[in-house]
């Protein structure tokens, strides 16, 4: 992704113009987004990275992929109805993927950062990322509830050649 776009995107500048900021104590305020973390498993990254079998890389890169699609089905914005917030769900997502192969004490361990821009379209309109801390139907409060269940699709999203 380009450097200068993704800085954009974080601060809630979008291509078509869209200005997804808002005013708070005299200044613009926006949350950048949300850093979901897939890590393959250990042997995985060994195999990998010291045995250097690329194959393994591409395979964790295609249940990243996968895993985010998923993802995608959590979108959701916040509407005003009538007075009333509710939450609509969009199904899709600004992410950006960056690979990693050691941790921070520089060891194997293959990882990708997806950095999810907090943006959504919602019909023809750009908006924020729903977010809904009392009534948990916003979508980091549904990935957190779900992270179980994304890793265990990542898991068998991996196909190892073999």
């Amino acid at each position: 992704m380009d450097k200068a776009l993704f800085t954009e995107l974080l601060k809630g500048k979008l291509p078509d113009g869209s200005d997804l900021t808002w005013i708070q104590d005299g200044a613009n305020r926006h949350r950048p987004g949300y850093d979901l973390t897939f890590s393959a498993p250990k042997s995985v990254s060994v195999m990998a990275m010291l045995g250097g079998d690329k194959r393994l890389i591409d395979a964790h890169n295609r249940a990243v992929t996968e895993a985010v699609r998923q993802l995608e089905t959590l979108a959701a914005t916040r509407v005003m109805t009538d007075g009333k917030s509710e939450t609509v769900l969009t199904g899709n997502l600004i992410v950006a993927k960056f690979n990693h192969d050691t941790n921070r004490n520089q060891e194997p361990q293959i990882h990708t950062h997806a950095v999810v821009i907090n943006a959504t379209q919602n019909g023809d309109k750009w908006q924020s990322l729903g977010t809904d801390k009392i009534g948990k139907t916003g979508f980091i409060e549904n990935v957190y509830a779900n992270q179980i269940a994304f890793g265990k699709l990542y898991r068998e999203a991996f196909k190892p050649p073999g």
